[in-house]
């Protein structure tokens, strides 16, 4: 029994020591993992930051090329030395003192070497290509160099990260081999156990290091990242996505990315995405998402598959970066920008950009386009050389030479020429304008065309005033409000007989033929009322050799342009002589009023004489004609009895006639008007003269509508005027002619009669002689017609009683037609509703 415990005791000694010395061993080579963990811990912490740098450089690179306004070389060079920090601590922590020990390290040496030298080239390529931001050529050669390179810089980073993981692996191949070769020596069952147990420590040593690694990378990144599974359900936030969104952890695991949504994405927008990523693609794109206290944000994110070892997609990753700010200025450059295009483009005056080099236009506003006559796209990349708008090469010399001074123009006044070769002036400025990474030269121009057209004009104006103001021959003098002379015209001097000098200065009442008539002549004249008149009136004034002579005088106020009254200007015209004219012409007047009073009763007088012989001859020729008191023996006889009747007849219409025109004449003529029947007037007429038209076989037509209006005149006299039309008609009508009479009312309702002939007719220039009193066309001893030509005259002045007129119209050998059209207002409607009011009218 003693034996088998000290058996036991050896047995169990041998383990206890076994397993001792397994744990003294297992503790020397757990010393030595940890040491070798501490030394990886910090290359992987580095390696991972080389690649997030890189990855940051390369993205904020690709901004700055698209002209994003938020990211500056600064930022896009810190992430580059960034990159060039962390190869520099992995470089320390791979010196040999270190890293040799624990297992081979010439692949990370020299990876990184091949690193920085890249980053040399990124860098070199960076520089290069901002020196040629001009040149889209090189441009796109550049960016295509520093996207082969920079897949090389990634490339070489992924080698580091799988020569770590690799060296890694070998330390946990050595250590594990040291530990199962002691632990066999020394101990079968316990030390296998507990080298087991070692080996999974180590195991788990190794993937809390990566795990912490990855852990540490993700909390501590400064973009939002969530994780979730293939249904989009969220797995995992890091800090910063619950610091943006304000929502705790375990409000938003378990949850879907839906919360977030603030409407503003649409739904095709969504399908395309999950289309994407569930195709194993990345997708890239920005979302205005809602915090949890609802107000929104925006974010730039970027989602991607992650697979597992039979590269099956398991979860998907979004990487998301808060751009609310950018946003917010991008949305305030828009505004800018807004507000200068309807400010460039609503301007009244001409406004253009060009480029400073090569003076090619960017843009032109619509008023440009339209004082100049162009086209948008007959501009934009023209110079103005180009275009030939410069009226005078001389203004672009200048412009140019002052721009080369002092970079800019202010004011300078230019003559431009529109397409159409008109002239513009304008004053132009230019200014130096910053727009985005742009400088632009700012061109604006004031049309002054039409003020330059005014002035000229007003210069005109003024020259033609002084002209006239000089020439008139009348006496012009202007003064102020205090009736003070200010200038006279030559006129003035030559009838006033004073020099101008002798008048600037002084008041007017040197010109006025006594001092009581210039006060007089102030009160009368120089107030409101007065000046509104703007009627001539006649002062008396006194020359300088002390003459005095009636002037008639214009004074006209002048006013500014707010209505003040400035002074006056007054026309003084001598009318001594034409006083004396007006007082013969009244004289001469007089005498033939009074010639013409005479001749009136003179042939009102003898009216009577003439008469009463006339009725008598006729009444006794035709007494004999009937053989009263017997028979007329001798057939000659007979004869001349019928020419005693006829030419008695005749003398006693032309006695009656010349009596009416000198009624008329007079002014004695009063018609007794009625309600007339054109109808009736017409038969009464036609039974008189049926027979004179019969013996030349002349038929007569009417044309007198049935409805006809009646007519307010005197029944007398204008039977008198169709009788005379009618005895032209058939007098001055050829054998076997015809005569039209005509009744209608007119546009305004007057009743127009119409007597038309198929005569001789007359040229349009005897045609108002022959409206003249004892107008006849022909002489008196080669006219073969009768007739004392007064039947024309007398009808229009009856025309003329009854408020109308009397029209003539007429063609040599075509015809002659009358048309008497009388007022509306004599015009009366049937039927008939009694006897209308005779009226006396004159």
């Amino acid at each position: 029994m003693i034996a088998r415990w000290r058996r036991s005791g050896i047995r169990y000694g041998f383990i206890i020591a076994s397993v001792a010395l397994a744990v003294a061993t297992n503790v020397t080579l757990s010393h030595i993992g940890q040491k070798t963990l501490n030394t990886l811990l910090p290359l992987m912490d580095a390696s991972v930051s080389i690649t997030l740098q890189l990855t940051r450089f390369h993205l904020w690179f690709e901004e700055y090329v698209r002209g994003d306004p938020n990211v500056t070389l600064d930022d896009v060079w810190g992430h580059y030395h960034d990159a060039q920090h962390s190869i520099a601590r992995m470089r320390i922590a791979a010196q040999p003192s270190g890293l040799s020990r624990y297992g081979p390290q010439p692949s990370v040496t020299n990876n990184l070497d091949r690193l920085e030298a890249i980053l040399l080239q990124l860098r070199t390529i960076g520089e290069a290509r901002q020196m040629a931001r001009n040149d889209s050529a090189t441009i796109n050669t550049l960016d295509a160099a520093f996207e082969t390179i920079i897949s090389q810089a990634f490339e070489v980073a992924a080698a580091i990260k799988d020569d770590l993981h690799a060296l890694t692996q070998s330390n946990n191949r050595f250590l594990r081999t040291i530990s199962i070769v002691m632990n066999v020596g020394f101990v079968v069952v316990g030390g296998f156990a507990l080298l087991i147990l070692h080996r999974l420590d180590i195991q788990r040593s190794a993937a809390q290091l990566s795990l912490n690694k990855l852990a540490r990378g993700i909390d501590q990144s400064p973009a939002s990242i969530m994780i979730t599974d293939t249904s989009g359900i969220i797995e995992y936030v890091n800090p910063k996505f619950l610091s943006v969104t304000g929502y705790r952890l375990d409000e938003v695991v378990g949850q879907n990315p839906r919360i977030l949504k603030s409407g503003h994405t649409s739904q095709e927008e969504y399908r395309t995405l999950w289309r994407t990523i569930s195709s194993g693609e990345d997708w890239h794109g920005e979302f205005l998402n809602t915090h949890k206290d609802g107000g929104t944000y925006w974010e730039r994110a970027s989602i991607s598959p992650i697979r597992d070892e039979n590269g099956e997609i398991c979860n998907f990753v979004a990487v998301k970066e808060d751009i609310t700010e950018r946003k917010r200025q991008e949305e305030r450059l828009n505004q800018s920008r807004e507000l200068f295009t309807k400010a460039f483009q609503s301007s009244p005056n001409l406004i253009a950009l060009s480029h400073p080099d090569t003076g090619e236009h960017v843009d032109v506003n619509n008023a440009w386009l339209t004082a100049l006559k162009f086209k948008r796209d007959e501009v934009i990349g023209h110079t103005a050389f180009e275009l030939d708008i410069w009226a005078d090469l001389h203004d672009r010399e200048h412009i140019l030479d002052e721009l080369n001074v002092h970079g800019r123009i202010h004011n300078f006044e230019a003559r431009l020429k529109a397409k159409d070769g008109t002239i513009v002036e304008c004053i132009i400025s230019s200014e130096p304008i910053v727009m985005g990474p742009k400088t632009l030269v700012l061109w604006t121009a004031n049309d002054i065309t039409e003020r330059r057209q005014s002035e000229r004009e007003v210069e005109r104006q003024r020259s033609m005033f002084e002209a006239i103001f000089r020439g008139i021959p009348d006496a012009v003098v202007y003064t102020n409000v205090n009736r003070q002379i200010v200038a006279t015209n030559p006129g003035l001097h030559e009838i006033f007989g004073y020099r101008e000098n002798e008048l600037v200065g002084k008041k007017t009442n040197v010109l006025y033929a006594s001092e009581e008539e210039f006060i007089r002549q102030g009160r009368l004249r120089f107030h409101q009322g007065a000046q509104n008149e703007n009627k001539p009136y006649v002062v008396n004034y006194r020359r300088k050799d002390g003459t005095v002579f009636s002037g008639e005088t214009l004074g006209t106020p002048v006013h500014d342009k707010q209505g003040e009254i400035l002074g006056f200007i007054g026309v003084i015209r001598d009318i001594t002589q034409r006083i004396q004219i007006e007082r013969e012409l009244v004289h001469a007047k007089e005498e033939a009023e009074y010639a013409n009073y005479a001749k009136s009763q003179f042939l009102a007088n003898m009216s009577h004489e003439l008469r009463t012989p006339l009725n008598a001859i006729i009444g006794f020729a035709d007494m004999i004609k009937i053989e009263a008191f017997g028979p007329i023996k001798n057939d000659k006889y007979a004869s001349y009895i019928d020419d005693i009747g006829t030419s008695g007849k005749h003398l006693l219409d032309i006695i009656t006639d010349i009596l009416d025109v000198s009624k008329i004449e007079a002014g004695h003529l009063d018609l007794v008007t009625e309600a007339v029947d054109l109808h009736d007037i017409v038969a009464a007429c036609r039974t008189l003269m049926d027979t004179q038209a019969l013996s030349k076989n002349i038929t007569i037509e009417e044309d007198l509508p049935a409805d006809l209006p009646l007519l307010d005149a005197d029944p007398l006299r204008l039977k008198q005027i169709v009788i005379n039309l009618l005895s032209n008609a058939i007098k001055f009508n050829v054998e076997n002619g015809a005569i039209k009479i005509e009744g209608l009312v007119n546009g305004a309702g007057g009743l127009v009669f119409i007597v038309s002939d198929t005569g001789i007719g007359m040229d349009h220039r005897a045609m108002p002689q022959a409206l003249e009193p004892f107008g006849q066309i022909s002489d008196i001893t080669t006219r073969p017609h009768e007739g004392s030509g007064l039947g024309l005259n007398l009808s229009r002045s009856l025309m003329e009683l009854h408020g109308g007129r009397l029209e003539l119209e007429s063609a040599l050998e075509n015809g002659t037609a009358v048309t008497c059209i009388f007022p509306p207002e004599r015009t009366l409607s049937r039927p008939l509703s009694g006897k209308s009011v005779h009226n006396s009218s004159r």
